[in-house]
């Protein structure tokens, strides 16, 4: 409800008002009148014969205060929303050129994605541009006896080696032995399958656990190389193994063990490779003898 009050203003009526009022208004009685003359003036008159005169007393007239309604409030209009723009259509060519863009960068991506993630499953690809690094090994060479003009064992059977006692240690004061002094053959477990020759094996104390950073030297058919036990875990925790080739050969190699100390640990051994997908994996157990 508005407060807002009447500008006209309102005046109220008391008593002193209604004197005032009848104050100033003329004699209520004829001149002739002699109710109203003075005393001196007045005809002597019995009070008895007086007529009675009925005195009124007006009631004040009640004032209402007026309280001018408020003008009703104009009614306030919701802004109008603005009535989209229908969007410019760019023209064909800019189009296509949007489009081959997008195309562009999609394929970007994608190929970004793939050579990720071939990265990640091989850190040793050649798309690498900073590939992991690979220690270089250390080979150590000796001089060996050339093999003896023996034949090479009959396929199918294993092969006993006749150890040489040059630059080498006597049977007798060797820390290691091959077992059973011979090798024992067994087919290629990975997915190369035939297309895989090797030479590996293990190194282990006399109770049969696994030793690591023995030196296996191999020399021969164009290979001079020593590798450590412990560096393939397909044949255990002392375990290791030698890539000779593509395709099962039979060849000839020199074998002895080292310690990690490069001091020599066995005999001397020949070892003949066999030419049969079955046996493409020549392997060497070398036991500790102490």
């Amino acid at each position: 409800m508005s407060d807002e009050r009447p500008t006209h203003p309102v005046k109220r009526f008391g008593r002193k008002d209604r004197k005032k009022s009848l104050e100033t208004r003329g004699s209520l009685f004829p001149a002739d009148d002699t109710r109203f003359m003075p005393p001196a003036a007045q005809p002597t008159v019995p009070p008895e014969s007086l007529p009675e005169v009925e005195t009124r007393v007006e009631a004040e007239p009640e004032v209402i205060e007026t309280v001018a309604e408020p003008e009703p409030l104009a009614p306030v209009k919701a802004p109008s929303k603005p009535k989209p723009q229908p969007r410019p259509r760019l023209p064909v060519w800019k189009s296509c050129l949007a489009n081959l863009v997008t195309l562009l960068f999609t394929l970007g991506t994608i190929g970004a994605i793939a050579v990720f993630s071939l990265i990640a499953s091989n850190p040793n690809t050649p798309l690498n541009p900073f590939p992991p690094f690979t220690p270089v090994p250390i080979f150590i060479t000796a001089t060996f006896l050339p093999p003896t003009n023996t034949s090479p064992p009959a396929l199918g059977a294993t092969a006993t080696f006749t150890p040489f006692a040059v630059n080498t240690p006597s049977s007798a004061d060797a820390a290691f032995v091959l077992a059973g002094d011979e090798a024992t053959y067994a087919a290629n477990s990975n997915t190369e399958g035939c297309n895989w020759a090797s030479l590996a094996g293990t190194v282990t104390d006399a109770s049969g656990a696994g030793l690591r950073s023995y030196g296996v030297q191999v020399t021969g058919e164009g290979v001079d190389q020593r590798i450590f036990s412990g560096t393939s875990a397909t044949f255990g925790e002392g375990g290791f193994e030698l890539f000779l080739g593509p395709a099962p050969l039979e060849q000839t190699y020199m074998v002895q063990l080292f310690t990690p100390q490069g001091e020599p640990a066995s005999v001397l051994y020949t070892i003949v490779t066999r030419a049969v997908c079955e046996e493409n994996v020549t392997i060497l157990r070398f036991v500790s003898s102490r």
